[in-house]
């Protein structure tokens, strides 16, 4: 990975690189961001280039023996640390799983936690970075550079770290010579206010569409013309326009149409089943299914103020939109919105999902059959 790889981010490219070219790289970087920005690209590329023997123009060679090795994500004193599955009660060092991480850099790099967890094939359990990661980083921290002039740490979805990275806090404030942390999240406000103090922000923007349409002409093979409408919707994350043409997306869709048409029947039966199903998801799947979901009625929302191209919804979208419209007003919309946004909360707080999926299914009934001068 390449800083000319990464599409748009001009402004956060050369804070970068000038960092390099004028040996002002600091110890500890924090790369904050919306999901799908390209934060962990960015900060590959950095750790790339501080490793490159023949930098070229503020980028990485791309040639020189330590540009194959980074590459290639295995250049000795380039340490990834990510979040992973507890396969036992110590939980699973990053280590035993960087030969799945090397193949998801090489063959995505941009992704989520939840499409981590699904390349990994542990879709139903709940990733953290344990006690036994942060052991990692502090033993490699305590060696030497092996090939290059200085040792980088990276730490993807730092925020999950939670308490164990109270024991970083000394390394992170007083690193060894020649060691940097490059750490990333889409939630600083979840990571230890201490560790935040210590690092120099990146903050890092969403992509614009015309970003997202040079990569899907000029990575992807894909005809930007054609996906213009999945750009619009992915509203800046480069993952969720990657997703917007996986098989996921069509399942997301059919969930979605199939949970408003129960609610909507107000079938009890059907409504307890669907919440026992929806209650044995993961907590990411759950919180993605809601996200789709407030992603929908926000464009139904606009769609009540603006023309259909200034709709970010392809053409099925579309039609399920104006068949909603035909029960749904916009004071409707809000409500269900504002039930979406609920619903996102009390995954984070840890509720009892079951029992909330039934409560917001008969909810959503309540406003989609209340008469319109109701209001939801």
């Amino acid at each position: 990975m390449q800083f000319r790889d990464i599409p748009g981010q001009t402004a956060t490219k050369e804070f970068l690189q000038s960092l390099f070219t004028k040996e002002r790289l600091p110890h500890a970087l924090l790369f904050i961001g919306r999901e799908g920005s390209g934060k962990l690209p960015l900060a590959v590329a950095l750790a790339n280039l501080a490793q490159c023997t023949r930098p070229v123009d503020g980028d990485s060679c791309g040639e020189c023996p330590a540009c194959r090795k980074t590459h290639k994500y295995i250049h000795p004193d380039i340490f990834f640390t990510f979040p992973t599955i507890a396969r036992d009660e110590k939980g699973t060092p990053s280590s035993a799983m960087a030969p799945e991480w090397r193949r998801a850099l090489q063959e995505k790099m941009y992704f989520n936690l939840n499409g981590w967890r699904k390349f990994i094939d542990e879709d139903k359990k709940q990733l953290n970075i344990p006690l036994v990661s942060i052991r990692e980083v502090i033993r490699f921290c305590s060696m030497k550079a092996y090939e290059g002039s200085r040792k980088i740490v990276l730490i993807w979805h730092a925020e999950l770290m939670e308490k164990e990275g109270n024991r970083l806090l000394k390394l992170i404030e007083e690193p060894p010579p020649d060691t940097v942390f490059l750490l990333i999240t889409d939630h600083p406000e979840q990571l230890l206010p201490t560790i935040v103090s210590r690092c120099q922000i990146v903050q890092v923007p969403p992509f614009r569409e015309e970003d997202i349409s040079w990569y899907a002409q000029n990575k992807s093979g894909l005809d930007p013309i054609q996906m213009a409408p999945q750009i619009a919707m992915a509203n800046g994350n480069m993952t969720a326009f990657l997703e917007s043409f996986e098989e996921g997306n069509e399942v997301l869709n059919k969930e979605l149409v199939d949970w408003l048409r129960l609610a909507y029947k107000g079938q009890a039966v059907q409504i307890l089943e669907w919440a026992d199903k929806f209650s044995k998801y993961n907590k990411d799947d759950q919180k993605h299914f809601f996200k789709f979901a407030l992603g929908f009625f926000e464009q139904l929302f606009l769609s009540f103020h603006v023309e259909k191209d200034q709709l970010r919804v392809d053409q099925n979208n579309f039609e399920t939109i104006q068949k909603m419209k035909s029960i749904l007003d916009i004071h409707k919309t809000i409500a269900i919105i504002e039930l979406l946004n609920d619903n996102i909360q009390y995954i984070e707080r840890n509720a009892a999902q079951k029992l909330n999926m039934i409560n917001s299914s008969l909810t959503l009934h309540k406003i989609m059959v209340a008469k319109a001068n109701e209001k939801g």
